[in-house]
């Protein structure tokens, strides 16, 4: 089936006809290339895996690439789970808030502050030893760009009380591209002064042309487990 031409429908059509399919048996896989803010019911798409699985590629300008939490090229490792809770566990819901425990597992979060298209919010988990990990992957031209996170500061618990957000928390990344591994340390005390979230640049980098992988570790430099590692957004910004 080609759906092509001008005019509205060609994806409900499109969709309507994947669900079809699913529901006959068929693997069923749907691609967007998206150039702005893609379909309000990538969501229910979601709730359809694995019958269905949904890759979603945005590019939102011609020199900026942003890859979210909600997107195909996000990925978590759970390398802190017990046996149990990888043979029977099942797949995390998303909190209505950050502070409501901990968690040895990434786990999404609703969060108005966060980036999304129909879904803001990010993914946390409670601070380790560095390892579990969360990667955002990328095909990029080559060029010099300037790579750009989302972070924010938080407890995953109540537990603290009186203090409003940690302090000395550190954020660990690692950017990898061609044979290269750079690896970056984000004091939040001083990118974020007088904030509890923003976009913080990791630096520039020349990529030779090809996948680039942004990894954030869980790790904790003073392995609290109540303090919060957030994982939301990585933005790449092509300067040349």
């Amino acid at each position: 089936y080609i759906y092509a031409g001008d005019g509205r429908g060609k994806s409900p059509a499109a969709i309507g006809r994947a669900v079809q399919a699913a529901v006959e048996g068929r693997q069923v896989v749907i691609i967007q290339f998206l150039k702005g803010k893609g379909l309000q019911d990538s969501e229910f798409l979601r709730r359809m895996e694995p019958e269905i699985k949904l890759f979603r590629f945005e590019k939102s300008d011609e020199n900026i690439w942003l890859v979210d939490d909600t997107d195909a090229g996000f990925e978590v490792k759970n390398n802190n789970e017990s046996w149990f809770q990888r043979k029977f566990g099942k797949k995390p819901t998303y909190r209505v808030i950050t502070r409501a425990g901990r968690s040895s597992r990434w786990v999404p979060v609703y969060n108005v502050s966060a980036c999304g298209d129909s879904i803001r919010g990010y993914h946390c988990i409670s601070g380790g030893r560095g390892e579990s990990t969360a990667t955002w992957r990328v095909a990029l031209p080559k060029g010099n760009y300037e790579v750009w996170v989302k972070v924010f500061k938080d407890y995953i618990t109540t537990f603290p009380g009186i203090k409003t957000f940690p302090s000395s928390v550190v954020n660990y990344y690692t950017v990898c591209y061609g044979d290269k591994q750079e690896k970056v340390e984000l004091s939040l005390d001083e990118e974020l002064v007088g904030i509890s979230s923003g976009w913080v640049s990791l630096g520039n980098f020349d990529f030779p042309g090809g996948e680039v992988r942004v990894v954030l570790s869980d790790k904790e430099i003073n392995r609290d487990k109540d303090v919060a590692i957030i994982a939301d957004a990585v933005k790449f910004v092509r300067l040349e």
